[in-house]
């Protein structure tokens, strides 16, 4: 028999404070212990943070909605709403426009650039390996999916270099409206404005932008969606991956049992960089909204109830990952949900693990450690990544 709504259990974590974005494991924890569906005071939602429930909820597409926003302001979810955006679509029309826009990521597309991803890393390495401290995010972390993907997005050279602003602006204002979206506000605007302009002929042929522009010259997608799915490319695709690079090189330099491990057996790169990504999953969260009456995890949940869906806590479940807080690149975490789980999955997880994963390996090849300074932490409302981060390359 369901409880009532009422019931649910109640958790005072104020999940935006700068003190959870900073340090985001304690709410994590709290979350964690608090019940599979927990009511957040501060928020005015409910959350799911445990691995089996969340997954379980992700799956479940058609109860828990992203048609009606992911974001915890009611401005920007009524704003996105109905949208030709793949982030905030459902059913048929979702999968419809996720298959289109996946199309330039699937393995054997990728395939044809892991040459370049791969040389574009040596070359990189090459030149900051014995130089002495340099930063961290803006000449290492930031480097492929500034070189690689932007131009793959193949926006005018002019806008590439806000790419990265444009990234950051979005996710903040996935939060609640707060100091730190409002301010982000003008440049989220900025590409908002940018997207409804942009013409054909301003993108580069051959480019994943520019493909969208070609299918819709042939009747295939109509304009509105074309002009959606260029935010999909442009939003989320580098800070996500620069994040998750500088937080992998990061743990890698203050775990040096980790690094030796690694160095011994060269094997383990694709696992240390799913465990980087459990343990410090970038994308902390999303909403859904209930579609309909509903029943989880052995309460009744009304029609319209927003719930904020706990990527980060849910990689920290000791439920299904023991020892969760533990480093470990022996684990076998590939079903982390760093990237999300079911048809909203991000979509360009193999491009971001080809790069972290080419990253690596060169650095492998030229360092026999890194080393890192104080980093300093992003304060978005979203993600989970530094501004900065001081670091050291010693060769071998």
């Amino acid at each position: 028999m369901s409880q009532n709504f009422e019931d649910i259990p109640a958790c005072p974590a104020d999940f935006y404070s700068r003190s959870a974005i900073h340090e985001p494991h304690a709410t994590y924890r709290a979350l964690l212990d608090a019940g599979p569906i927990v009511r957040l005071t501060k928020q005015k939602a409910l959350a799911v943070t445990r691995f089996a429930p969340l997954r379980s909820l992700l799956k479940n597409d058609s109860d828990f909605v992203s048609s009606k926003g992911v974001t915890m302001n009611s401005f920007l979810n009524k704003m996105s709403a109905n949208s030709d955006t793949v982030l905030v679509t459902d059913g048929e029309k979702h999968n419809r426009l996720r298959r289109i826009l996946m199309a330039p990521m699937r393995p054997r597309e990728l395939e044809a650039i892991v040459g370049r991803v791969r040389q574009t890393a040596d070359e990189k390495v090459d030149e900051l390996v014995g130089r002495g401290h340099f930063e961290g995010m803006s000449e290492l972390a930031s480097h492929l999916p500034v070189h690689i993907v932007a131009e793959l997005v193949g926006l005018p050279p002019t806008e590439r270099a806000k790419m990265v602003h444009w990234s950051k602006a979005t996710f903040n204002t996935i939060g609640p409206f707060n100091l730190r979206s409002l301010r982000t506000l003008p440049s989220a605007a900025s590409m908002f404005s940018f997207q409804r302009r942009l013409k054909a002929s301003q993108v580069e042929p051959g480019t994943w932008v520019h493909r969208l522009f070609e299918l819709r010259d042939k009747g295939e997608i109509r304009h509105s969606e074309a002009i959606g799915m260029v935010l999909d490319y442009i939003a989320p695709s580098l800070d996500t991956t620069i994040f998750a690079t500088g937080n992998m090189l990061h743990r890698l330099a203050k775990h040096p049992d980790q690094w030796n491990k690694l160095r011994e057996d060269r094997s383990l790169v694709a696992n240390a960089v799913n465990e980087s990504l459990r343990i410090d999953s970038v994308v902390r969260a999303f909403t859904r909204v209930t579609a309909r009456d509903v029943e989880f995890e052995g309460f009744s949940i009304p029609a319209g109830e927003r719930i904020l869906v706990v990527f980060g806590g849910a990689n920290l479940d000791e439920r299904h990952f023991p020892n969760p807080t533990a480093f470990d690149i022996t684990r076998d975490a590939r079903d982390h949900m760093a990237f999300g789980h079911g048809s909203h999955a991000c979509a360009g997880t193999r491009l971001a693990r080809m790069e972290m994963e080419a990253l690596l390996e060169a650095i492998l090849d030229r360092t026999e450690r890194i080393e890192t300074g104080r980093p300093k932490i992003s304060n978005n409302n979203t993600l989970h990544g530094f501004d900065a981060l001081p670091m050291k390359l010693i060769p071998n």
